[in-house]
């Protein structure tokens, strides 16, 4: 997620006060903690990507076929970039 810890402890802060996230110690490292979703955790997870696939179905096929093949290069340029090492 490229967030700092204090900004990712706080957000598991907010998921473990609404249910969604437990924290365990880990049994060998006392430094280490283990993050697991909830029942309704792993929930809300499936809606928001359920949500989410439909949401991008719906602008993909309002796009021409055209408009669909440019921004399959334009992601495989940007995956690419992305992937390359900084001089």
């Amino acid at each position: 997620m490229d967030i700092g810890l204090p900004t990712a402890s706080r957000l598991c802060d907010r998921l473990e006060a609404a249910g969604l996230l437990e924290r365990a110690l880990h049994p060998q490292k006392r430094r280490e903690v283990r993050l697991s979703l909830t029942g309704p955790g792993l929930q809300v997870l499936d809606e928001v990507s359920v949500r989410r696939s439909q949401a991008l179905a719906s602008v993909l096929a309002a796009m021409t076929p055209a408009e669909r093949s440019a921004l399959d290069r334009g992601l495989r340029g940007f995956r690419a970039a992305q992937d390359t090492p900084e001089p």
